[in-house]
């Protein structure tokens, strides 16, 4: 523009220069006029994106909050029934100690009933019936306390009263609410509690050890006849300590390599030859001696225990076979006892199909022992029995007469087997109860084509008797004890 004034001001006029000049001058501001507008778009798209990726930011700083709270919550919670759980019992209590809150009451309750409602119904109206007995639970507390879920069937209570007719009261209150009948998938359901007391701090001054007390309460409510709730008593203790001291033992026993296996010789009556053999655990304990299974099965069912302690058996009899089997011998049948809780346990079969494949087992060599108290009614356990028969592992009835439902769901279970126990057996020459149902389960199994395995035969007479009347196998003194693996091996393979 400048340089147009000193053109037209020496009046050279409009020439040629001139209009030069205006048309750039004009381009000029035309592309300035262009590039704020443009600079003026980018500036706005960009302040939407800045706003759009803050709101985003907030989006997902709300979800990460919302995360870290339900993460806190379920850290805490019991994600089935919401109720806080062991951990945030221990918490709570901790405080209570801690800040001089004042003397307290700790109710432990566990369900009476509840492994009847899982075995005749199934593990959906279990959990149903868990979050029924929460509620009722909340519903019936007393002002002040607090309820916790222990885990499985257990709840844990806080009460701030150590009255002792305050507590029976309240604990009278919560026992009439959980023996009101409980509506289940249209079913009426009737469950009762047993309640073991402790008090703070004249049983314990410790939260763990008012656990324990607590506990050894309950447990000797269980046992008793007549009241549902008892306060602890020292008196309780001793026989609880054992158990408790003897359980400790097993898991220590477990990861030293102090269980060991027997077999005891599956005797075919056709052939007069062993067929296989039945795997028996035992124990050796370090300052008991060894141990059979009676001593410690029923504590490690109690437990639980009998989960891992059935996952090493299961593993140790495929290694056991393999290593037969790579020393040249012919393989064998053996046949394995399977817990009610193992069998149930989410995790079996797929532990099971991996032992087989890792020891590189022909599952037509497997047997595996169940009992009675398998709930055959449940769609569950039956989807376990038809997955384990198209693996190929053949299946028994363990102690079969001894329960109450194999008759009517034997005709459509994939059951190979069924063994008599050895309480008809054994005296079944001068029984003749016993003789005759020896004999009427010896025919029902013939008529449905089941092999027969008679337990306990200690007798010749007795042997003779099983054969005449068609039985497949027997095993028990008679044949040979139960024997560690090296003494089987020499005597019999």
């Amino acid at each position: 523009m400048v340089l147009l004034a000193l053109i037209v001001a020496r009046g050279g006029g409009f020439d040629l220069i001139a209009i030069g000049c205006i048309v750039s001058t004009l381009l000029i501001i035309f592309r300035q006029m262009y590039t704020m507008f443009q600079n003026r778009k980018l500036m706005l798209e960009l302040e939407g994106k800045v706003l759009e990726r803050t709101e985003e930011l907030f989006q997902k700083n709300k979800e990460l909050e919302a995360s870290i709270e339900r993460t806190e919550f379920l850290a805490a919670h019991d994600p089935l029934t919401g109720l806080p759980n062991r951990r945030e019992f221990d918490r709570i209590a901790s405080e209570w100690v801690a800040t001089d809150k004042g003397d307290f009451s700790l109710l432990f309750v566990d369900m009476d009933h509840f492994k009847w409602v899982n075995d005749t119904m199934n593990h959906g109206a279990g959990d149903m019936l868990l979050r029924k007995v929460a509620e009722r639970l909340q519903e019936n507390l007393v002002s002040g306390a607090k309820v916790f879920r222990q885990g499985g069937d257990e709840f844990l209570i806080l009460l701030p009263i150590t009255e002792i007719p305050k507590i029976e009261k309240a604990v009278y209150n919560l026992i009439q609410s959980l023996e009101q009948v409980f509506y289940l998938h249209g079913k009426e359901v009737f469950v009762s509690a047993s309640i073991g007391i402790s008090l703070y701090p004249q049983h314990a001054e410790d939260v763990k050890l008012l656990t324990i007390k607590a506990d050894t309460a309950m447990y000797a409510a269980k046992k008793s006849h007549g009241k549902r709730w008892l306060f602890y008593d020292e008196t309780y203790l001793p026989a609880e300590q054992s158990k408790l001291e003897l359980e400790k033992e097993m898991r220590y026993g477990l990861e030293r390599g102090e269980f060991c296996l027997h077999f005891q010789p599956l005797y075919y009556l056709d052939t007069e030859t062993v067929s296989g053999a039945e795997v028996l655990m035992r124990w050796q304990h370090p300052e008991r001696g060894l141990l059979y299974p009676n001593t410690f099965i029923p504590l490690a069912e109690e437990s639980r225990f009998i989960i891992p302690l059935g996952k090493w058996m299961i593993r140790e009899v495929f290694r056991q076979w393999r290593c037969w089997k790579t020393q040249g011998y012919e393989p064998i049948s053996l046949a394995v006892n399977i817990s009610v809780n193992q069998f149930l346990h989410p995790d079996f079969l797929a532990e099971l199909e991996d032992a087989l494949l890792e020891y590189e087992m022909d599952p037509a060599y497997l047997e595996l022992e169940i009992t009675e108290n398998i709930p055959f009614c449940d769609s569950y356990a039956i989807s376990v029995l038809e997955h384990i028969k198209k693996l190929g592992i053949r299946i028994s009835i363990d102690d079969f007469g001894t329960g109450y439902s194999s008759l009517q769901y034997i005709q459509r279970l994939p059951v190979h087997t069924l063994k008599i126990d050895r309480s008809f057996v054994c005296d079944m020459m001068h029984n003749r109860n016993n003789k005759v149902l020896v004999e009427t389960i010896l025919a029902m199994a013939k008529q449905l084509d089941l092999d027969v395995i008679a337990e306990g035969v200690e007798e010749q007479e007795q042997l003779e008797f099983l054969k005449e009347n068609g039985c497949t196998l027997v095993q028990g003194y008679l044949i040979g004890k139960p024997m560690e693996a090296v003494v089987f091996r020499s005597n019999w393979l």
